[in-house]
């Protein structure tokens, strides 16, 4: 690799020295290393986190609770209904499966769409006959 030596990085582990087109930093102690030994417990990281969560207590976070009706589910991330901003689980994250306002919207919209439509073709089928009358 003589003729690209500017292009990468050696995995920090000294038993690697691994060139690595993309190297990863350890977020603990900001060294470079391969993917490979980039978890602190494979590079004995001298800044890793003095306690690390195990099962059990990844359960006990809250998270976010869904809003819609009784539904129990919770979610470790915000999802929140671009339309109506309500917090939702990722069963109810659409529109239609919590009931959005906004469909009741977009319905009465729609229907006026085609109430108008409908008023117009009727004023073209008048003009049409109109015109017929008058032509002939």
């Amino acid at each position: 690799m003589a003729e690209l030596p500017t292009i990468g990085r050696h995995c920090g582990w000294q038993a690697c020295q691994q060139l690595d087109f993309l190297p990863l930093e350890c977020k603990h102690c900001q060294l470079t290393f391969c993917k490979d030994h980039l978890p602190f417990s494979s590079h004995s990281c001298p800044k890793r986190p003095d306690r690390v969560l195990d099962a059990s207590e990844c359960h006990s976070v809250e998270g976010y609770g869904c809003k819609w009706q009784d539904c129990p589910k919770r979610e470790l991330l915000a999802i929140l209904c671009s339309q109506c901003s309500l917090q939702v689980c990722l069963d109810h994250r659409l529109a239609n499966q919590h009931n959005c306002p906004s469909l009741k919207e977009q319905a009465e919209a729609a229907q006026k769409c085609v109430e108008k439509e409908e008023a117009f073709r009727k004023e073209a089928q008048l003009a049409k006959q109109q015109v017929k009358l008058f032509c002939f």
